[in-house]
């Protein structure tokens, strides 16, 4: 049932800075789920994860970048390895 308790969370990093960031598309975990490392008063420390990706910024005009396939294919495979770690124990 839904109940709109928050269960995890992620951060997601959508364009390239070359000068700041390595190129590429990952996700990497920032903490798992655990008990034994959360409070009485919060509880349970939830898992948390960050996803970067490598689409170009819009252009000077404002007009967005659209995605090519391989984007979609990425994201959609860099989302799933995020989402097996937030949501499996």
């Amino acid at each position: 049932a839904d109940t709109g308790e928050l269960i995890a969370s992620f951060f997601l990093d959508l364009h390239r800075r070359r000068a700041k960031k390595k190129p590429g598309f990952w996700h990497a975990k920032i903490q798992d789920y655990s008990t034994a490392l959360g409070t009485e008063r919060s509880g349970p420390r939830l898992p948390a994860a960050h996803i970067v990706c490598d689409f170009a910024q819009p252009d000077s005009n404002g007009q967005p970048t659209l995605l090519t396939h391989e984007d979609v294919r990425k994201l959609f495979h860099t989302m799933g390895g995020a989402l097996r770690h937030l949501l499996c124990n």
